[in-house]
C-alpha cells in the first residue's frame, strides 16, 4: 500500500501514463478526442481569466469580446461540464498542505498573493470544508483554494449519481422520472438565481451560480442518462455511431 502511495508521486511513473497511447480493449475511442478538446479548451479559458485582472488594454478587451471568434475563450466555462475519496483524498490533502504552508515560503511578486505570516487567512479558517467536498456551499465565498469547487462538486454527484443508478436498474421508468425532474430543478433554480441576483453572461456571479452543485448538476445527469443508453445499445451500434459521428457528439 506504501508503494502504491508513492507512485502516485512518481515522475516517471505519472508521465508514461499521461503520454500513452493504449486503450483498453472496448473503449469507445471518441470519448478520448472530447475529453483532450475539453481539457485544452479549459486551460486555454484559464489562461485568459489569470491574466484578465492585470492587463491594461481593457477598452480593446471590452470590444473582443463582441467578436465571433473569442467566444470560445469568454465562454470556456462551458468547458467544464464535459468532466474516488480513497483515490482523490490523500493526493487533494498534500496539495492543501503545500498551499497553507509551503507555497506561500516559496514565491513573491506583484501576482502573489499576501496574507500576514505568509499564510492565507481563508485557509486557515476553512480548510476543513476542503476536506469534506463541502468547500462550494459552506463558507464559498472565502473558499481555500478557490479552483477545488469542482472536486467537491464531482464528490457529490457522485453521491447523488450511485442510487440514482440503481433506481435506473431497478425500475427504468422511476428512475427516469428522477432524472427528469431533477434536471427540470436545476434548470429552474439556475434561472430563478439568474434573475434574483440580475446575473450577467457567461459566468454571472460564481460564488451564487457557478460553483454550486444544483446548478451544474445538469450536465452529469446527461451523463448518466448516455451511460445507461450505452449499455441499452449493442457495441457495434456504439462503434459505428461514435467513428461517422465524431462532430456531432462534439
Amino acid at each position: 500500500m506504501t508503494g502504491r502511495i508513492l507512485l502516485c508521486f512518481s515522475l516517471y511513473t505519472n508521465i508514461g501514463k499521461v503520454l500513452s497511447t493504449k486503450q483498453a480493449p472496448g473503449s469507445i475511442k471518441c470519448l478520448h478526442g472530447i475529453r483532450f478538446i475539453s481539457m485544452t479548451w479549459v486551460i486555454l479559458g484559464h489562461t485568459y481569466v489569470c491574466a484578465e485582472p492585470h492587463l491594461d488594454n481593457s477598452l480593446q478587451v471590452s470590444e473582443a469580446l463582441e467578436t465571433f471568434t473569442i467566444q470560445a475563450i469568454s465562454n470556456a466555462s462551458v468547458a467544464v461540464d464535459s468532466f474516488f475519496f480513497l483515490r482523490l483524498t490523500p493526493v487533494y490533502m498534500f496539495v492543501l498542505m503545500l498551499w497553507m504552508w509551503v507555497f506561500p515560503f516559496m514565491f513573491s511578486g506583484p501576482f502573489w498573493p499576501q496574507a500576514p505570516n505568509g499564510l492565507n487567512p481563508n485557509c486557515e479558517d476553512n480548510w476543513w470544508t476542503n476536506l469534506l467536498y463541502i468547500n462550494n456551499v459552506v463558507n464559498s465565498d472565502r473558499g481555500c483554494m478557490g479552483w477545488s469547487w469542482y472536486l467537491s462538486n464531482d464528490m457529490q454527484f457522485l453521491v447523488i449519481g450511485v442510487p440514482l443508478v440503481y433506481i435506473l436498474y431497478r425500475w427504468q421508468i422511476l428512475g427516469i422520472a428522477v432524472q427528469l425532474v431533477l434536471l427540470l430543478a436545476s434548470f429552474i433554480t439556475t434561472a430563478a438565481l439568474s434573475w434574483q441576483y440580475d446575473m450577467k453572461a457567461p459566468l454571472g456571479d460564481i460564488d451564487k451560480y457557478y460553483i454550486k452543485p444544483y446548478c451544474r448538476i445538469g450536465p452529469y445527469l446527461v451523463g448518466v442518462a448516455v451511460g445507461w443508453l450505452l449499455i441499452k445499445i449493442k457495441p457495434k451500434q456504439i462503434k459505428n455511431m461514435c467513428s461517422e459521428n465524431f462532430l456531432v457528439l462534439i
